[in-house]
């Protein structure tokens, strides 16, 4: 950088810092997080500001306009790839890198807010949070069970003092693991579920709708001496670990890795494919005394013909709360889908055929956001 562009440099910035407080903030909230990031080392103002964490919730809120979808971990040491897209634009997908805390091999088995939970490829106890845009990342305190972990989410808690924390399910449903960072010591506390035995219906990711995770499961009930399976929904609030169940309506076809769960406008949705063109969308509806009722309110009509596995996603809410827009997976390629208007756009992918995503598929990473 020559004379010139310095000495501009440190006019505007003593320009930028004579505004009042909530200016700068406002125009802050306005730069890319990688500009920031370089801007805390300018000045201890700065630095105390862009580190606050209700800047960088903020900040988040302002840049949610682009996700991640992960289709390659560990490319090589430290290095892990992946494909990115504008949600706003959908065009096609860009192919790029991104360096991150590896300690070995590592997968992603959560994220939250640009947070990635990693797990120990050698040791599936063992897991690390990472923000690889700030480059921070904690080693969370091994998890000592015998019980496997079926699904990691990572959460928000800000029921009272805005921080994150980490839960999993075993892969029966009858524990939940649940860590947060405390002042103190930090532990894992471990929780028994009122789930009852149960068999998997969905291998997907639990979905966050309403502040809730939600499985899809088959449900052991006996009367008398009969003895069948029926499907339901398991619900966990991570951040404040409460379970409820849901009956699923005998008019929706359930089978194994035949529905997906997803969010539409802010209500939990499940999919049933009625033939090889048509994917039908019901909707749960709450009424009184926490009565619930199943409707039947959107379907896809597509062009060419279906074939298991499908996969159908919705965006994290804090994206497109209020909007419809939908993702179905189906082989190498990616339909964007909007059930209002119909709109609907395709786009090939170089994976394959036939495989879903990893167990995380949508991974903000433009975040200002920390563990602790």
């Amino acid at each position: 950088m020559n004379n010139y562009s310095n000495k501009k440099l440190k006019a505007d910035m003593t320009m930028l810092l004579n505004l009042p407080q909530d200016i700068i903030i406002e125009i802050l909230l306005r730069v890319p997080v990688e500009y920031l990031i370089t801007l805390k080392r300018v000045c201890k103002f700065l630095f105390k500001l862009i580190s606050d964490r209700y800047f960088a919730s903020a900040h988040l809120d302002s840049h949610h306009e682009e996700d991640i979808f992960i289709e390659i971990m560990c490319v090589k040491p430290h290095i892990h790839g992946y494909s990115s897209i504008k949600l706003q634009e959908f065009k096609d997908m860009e192919l790029k890198e991104v360096k991150m805390y590896s300690k070995g091999g590592v997968s992603l088995r959560a994220s939250c807010d640009g947070l990635m939970l990693l797990e120990n490829k050698r040791d599936g106890k063992q897991l690390y949070i990472c923000n690889p845009i700030t480059c921070n990342c904690t080693t969370l305190p091994r998890l000592e069970t015998q019980d496997e972990v079926r699904d990691w989410v990572v959460v928000l808690d800000d029921s009272i003092d805005h921080k994150y924390k980490v839960v999993g399910m075993s892969v029966d449903f009858h524990k939940c693991f649940v860590f947060k960072p405390e002042k103190t010591t930090s532990q894992w506390t471990v929780l028994h579920t009122p789930f009852e035995e149960s068999l998997v219906l969905s291998t997907q990711f639990p979905p966050l709708v309403n502040k809730e995770f939600h499985w899809l499961r088959s449900t052991r009930c006996v009367t008398g001496s009969k003895e069948n399976y029926e499907p339901c929904i398991y619900s966990v609030n991570a951040a404040k670990v409460a379970f409820r169940e849901t009956k699923v309506s005998p008019m929706i076809n359930c089978r194994y890795n035949h529905n997906s769960i997803l969010e539409v406008k802010g209500s939990l949705c499940l999919t049933d494919d009625t033939s090889p063109k048509q994917l039908d969308i019901w909707v749960l509806r709450y009424k009184e005394n926490h009565n619930c009722q199943w409707t039947k309110s959107y379907n896809i009509i597509l062009e060419s013909e279906l074939h298991h596995p499908i996969h159908v996603y919705s965006f994290p809410p804090s994206n497109y709360l209020g909007r419809t827009i939908i993702l179905v997976h189906h082989k190498n390629q990616l339909l964007f889908y909007d059930l209002e208007n119909k709109d609907s756009k395709i786009i090939d992918i170089e994976v394959d055929e036939g495989r879903p995503f990893t167990k995380c598929p949508f991974v903000h990473i433009n975040s200002l956001v920390d563990w602790e």
